[in-house]
C-alpha cells in the first residue's frame, strides 16, 4: 500500500483512523482497543465506503480480540496480525 493520507473525521463522531491510498483506491483501517467485538466498531468504516463508493474495495477493523473474520467487505483481525493487512 502506498502512502498515509490522513486521519479523517466528520460530525457525530463517524470516524475511520487511517485512509490507505493504493494506486486509485482508498483503503480505511479502524483501530479498537476492544477485546470484544461489537457492530458499532464498523460505523466509521461504512460511512467513509458509501462517500467515496467505487474507490473502496475493502475495509480493516483491528482490534484486541481473538476471533478474525470477515464481514462484507470488512476483514477484522487481532492487532498481534496486523501483518496480514499489508499482504491483503
Amino acid at each position: 500500500m502506498v502512502g498515509w493520507l490522513c486521519k479523517y473525521k466528520v460530525q457525530l463522531y463517524i470516524c475511520t483512523e487511517k485512509i490507505f491510498k493504493n494506486a486509485d483506491q482508498l483503503v480505511p483501517i479502524e483501530i479498537k482497543a476492544a477485546a470484544t467485538f461489537h457492530q458499532d466498531f464498523l460505523r466509521g468504516l461504512d460511512f467513509f465506503s458509501d462517500l467515496v463508493k467505487a474507490r473502496c474495495n475493502k475495509k480493516f477493523l483491528i482490534y484486541g480480540g481473538k476471533q478474525e473474520q470477515k464481514i462484507g467487505m470488512t476483514k477484522i483481525f487481532n492487532y498481534k496480525n496486523t501483518a496480514k493487512l499489508l499482504k491483503e
